[in-house]
């Protein structure tokens, strides 16, 4: 019994010494000023692609060592070009640089406050209301929004059409009731609307109008095609738990 239970403890011990010897510590970068996907609070980043990131890759045991924000066209070669192990929020690119699964995805609506009697079946309905969106909206929501919206469209509607480089400034002004439609990533919607409840009637009812034809996913790219792996099966084990929806209720709720 005594040698039994030596050699039980031996082969474990074996065991946890090569999972761990397989365990890395990686340098990943992310994006920025993306709340609640990624954002800095009290001088710190934080927001769902971090926990996301960080809880996938710990299911296989993996840490990150260090991690680094930038600029989208920066995150974009972070990993090709610039040595990070891995990059979050990007899109596939034939780079010789390994996809993972699609990790967070923004579905965006255009969203009214119930009570208003706004009326949107199609893109073009749009045109009768004050919609706000973000910057340079036209490049994500599809063709038909590039003929209203676009950069060579023309129209009287267009006086009552604004865009904001800074996204909690558009919640703010929908929810001043400067403009009775917001087109926003829904996630991004129900986050500034928490964030914005002392300062405007954030509880009132509202319609999410589904007329914009896709939604936009984001992916995590590796130098390693291993690490890859181990981060789709630490995601599909997070969606498959209930922990996914979990890390998105925390920003919302």
């Amino acid at each position: 019994m005594a040698n039994f239970l030596r050699l039980f403890l031996s082969s474990a011990v074996g065991v946890s010494i090569t999972l761990n010897a397989f365990a890395k510590d990686l340098d990943v970068a992310f994006g920025q000023n993306r709340p609640p996907f990624i954002f800095q609070e009290s001088g710190k980043w934080k927001g769902l692609e971090v926990d996301i990131v960080q809880e996938a890759l710990s299911y296989k045991g993996h840490s990150i060592r260090s991690s680094a924000h930038m600029v989208n066209r920066r995150l974009e070669i972070a990993v090709a070009q610039m040595d990070y192990d891995a990059a979050a929020g990007v899109q596939y690119i034939d780079d010789g640089t390994f996809y993972s699964n699609s990790f967070v995805t923004y579905i965006n609506y255009a969203i009214s406050r119930a009570g208003e009697g706004v009326v949107i079946n199609s893109i073009q309905d749009l045109t009768k209301y004050k919609p706000a969106a973000w910057q340079n909206a036209y490049r994500n929501l599809g063709s038909e929004f590039v003929k209203y919206y676009g950069p060579e469209s023309d129209g009287d509607y267009l006086k009552d059409y604004m865009e904001f480089g800074n996204q909690e400034a558009q919640n703010a002004f929908f929810w001043a009731g400067r403009a009775n439609v917001i087109i926003v990533d829904k996630f991004i919607f129900l986050w500034y609307r928490k964030q914005l409840a002392n300062q405007y009637n954030t509880g009132v009812d509202l319609v999410f109008h589904k007329i914009f034809p896709k939604e936009t996913s984001y992916q995590v790219n590796f130098r390693d095609k291993n690490l890859r792996d181990d981060f789709n099966e630490g995601l599909q084990f997070l969606r498959e738990s209930g922990r996914y929806q979990q890390l998105f209720d925390q920003y919302i709720q």
